[in-house]
């Protein structure tokens, strides 16, 4: 993970989200709700959920404003529950941050549709 150097704090939470898709393999129901983060960093292995909190550690230790958020996810397949996280962009504001994006071009880390919100927790 490189963000020494890095002026631009979208870049860097870019590489932070790169990073982070990179450690963590995303495996279904490898964890659940009262999962501590350091099984989650030995098995290097989680879900949603896991993904948003490993990146807001992330984000914390170099100091970016960043929250986790959780919704409904709804899709013409299924609908489940769905957390990420978003970080504080100077001159943009709250930017989705999704390092679970499974998309092989990886558009969807820092996706930006309206969404709605059911729970958000941090501080700008």
């Amino acid at each position: 993970m490189r963000t020494e150097g890095q002026t631009d704090v979208w870049q860097a939470a870019l590489a932070l989200m790169r990073f982070t898709h990179g450690y963590l393999k995303y495996l279904p129901n490898s964890t659940h709700v009262h999962t501590h983060m350091r099984d989650v960093i030995v098995q290097r292995s989680g879900v949603c959920q896991d993904y948003a909190h490993f990146l807001i550690g992330l984000c914390r230790s170099v100091k970016f404003p960043r929250v986790y958020v959780s919704g409904y996810l709804a899709t013409e397949i299924a609908s489940a529950t769905h957390a990420w996280a978003e970080v504080f962009i100077p001159g943009l504001g709250w930017r989705r941050a999704r390092p679970d994006a499974q998309l092989p071009d990886r558009r969807d880390l820092c996706e930006d549709r309206p969404r709605t919100r059911l729970r958000r927790r941090g501080r700008p």
